[in-house]
């Protein structure tokens, strides 16, 4: 059974969100879920006991649920991110225009730098 702490962990301070139901006999309970075990460094380990101490988190499974959902979220954002990227060199792979030579781009680019203290850096 989980301990009291566990139960009331939607009422402690910090970044995390519970998701629990409640059964029949008001016992507020987590859905079903796998176990897995993970190993850790001793520094994270004392940072994730510390955090529990500190009243942050109720339990290391709740700093652990916090932290893959926090990677979920930052794969989504790198993948955002890459596709950007890619929609970005497509567009320049299929711009009609000319490509400039070197002499070219090193021209404009001697030109931007050297406006670029003026603030008159058209070409």
């Amino acid at each position: 059974m989980p301990s009291r702490r566990a139960h009331h962990a939607a009422n402690v301070p910090g970044p995390i969100s519970c998701y629990r139901w409640v059964d029949r006999t008001g016992c507020s309970r987590m859905p079903s879920a796998d176990e897995i075990s993970v190993t850790m460094t001793p520094e994270l380990l004392r940072a994730v006991r510390e955090s529990i101490e500190a009243g942050e988190y109720a339990s290391t499974s709740e700093v652990m649920r916090h932290a893959v959902r926090l990677w979920q979220r930052q794969r989504l954002e790198d993948a955002e991110r890459l596709n950007e990227i890619r929609s970005r060199v497509s567009r320049s792979l299929d711009d009609p225009r000319p490509d400039l030579t070197t002499t070219d781009a090193d021209r404009h680019l001697a030109h931007l730098f050297a406006n670029e203290g003026t603030g008159s850096a058209s070409a």
